[in-house]
């Protein structure tokens, strides 16, 4: 709701500000920062990246609400083996953990990545791919 509400209030995105508030464990390099606001380079290519949050569904009876339901039924029916890492510092991701286990049946042990926000390919690139490596090495998949 917290970027909800900021999406609401703003006019324009710094990008490179934005990621250097939501890391954990990591500074992005000036050559890093330029990558992010790249796509953006002034507030009229901003819109769709504001309008986002507003079309996640908070409420039941919101647009997009019975699609996330049916889409959370096929997900349980899924026979797939699945491995969700989640950093333990996002706001996000981080809560809705035990939700995300109880749709899929074949997930594996939980694997929390600390020092890590919702930037997880940031803050813990190179540990996570590490994790998905031996992951699939042991699934085979």
């Amino acid at each position: 709701m917290r970027w909800r509400r900021f999406a609401l209030r703003v006019d324009s995105l710094d990008l490179p500000l934005l990621m250097k508030n939501s890391l954990r464990s990591k500074t992005l390099s000036p050559e890093e920062a330029a990558a992010y606001q790249a796509p953006f380079p002034s507030k009229e290519y901003q819109t769709a990246a504001l309008q986002f949050p507003r079309l996640v569904p908070i409420r039941p009876e919101d647009p997009g609400a019975y699609e996330n339901r049916l889409a959370i039924e096929r997900l349980k029916a899924l026979e797939l083996p699945v491995l969700l890492p989640w950093a333990t510092e996002d706001p996000i991701t981080a809560p809705a953990e035990k939700f995300l286990r109880s749709v899929f049946r074949n997930a594996a042990p939980p694997l929390p990545v600390e020092r890590a926000g919702h930037f997880i390919q940031e803050d813990a690139g190179e540990e996570v791919a590490a994790h998905i490596r031996k992951w699939m090495e042991e699934n085979s998949v």
